[in-house]
């Protein structure tokens, strides 16, 4: 089975398929996607299971015995200019 991580670009507001995975059935999902540097300036949201981030990754979540999309956005960092 497979774990495929998806980025929404905050510019287009379109996902960007990151990885692809293989996971054996019943080990835990990384909830982070594999070697994946944050741009300068975002910050990357926990794994959502659904489009809408609705649905959060459970806390040690294993491979079910089908394919898992998961979905994360990057939003821009907010500075205090005095």
């Amino acid at each position: 089975y497979q774990v495929i991580y998806w980025i929404l670009d905050p510019v287009s507001m379109e996902f960007d398929k990151y990885a692809t995975v293989p996971v054996i059935y019943g080990n835990t999902i990384n909830p982070v996607p594999p070697k994946y540097t944050v741009p300068e300036g975002y910050t990357l949201s926990a794994a959502y299971t659904d489009i809408s981030f609705k649905t959060p990754l459970e806390k040690d979540a294993t491979m079910p015995a089908n394919e898992v999309n998961l979905y994360f956005k990057l939003t821009a960092e907010k500075y205090d200019v005095p």
